[in-house]
């Protein structure tokens, strides 16, 4: 079993949910601390 590619998709999923998790921090901060 060739698990290259699983690997590959396991780390373009970390990376996209820590996008969104960075994106929302930044989306919170921008909400109650922006003003």
């Amino acid at each position: 079993m060739d698990n290259s590619g699983k690997e590959a998709e396991a780390m373009a999923l970390l990376a996209e949910a820590e996008r969104k998790v960075k994106n929302s921090q930044s989306f919170f901060s921008g909400l109650f601390g922006g003003h």
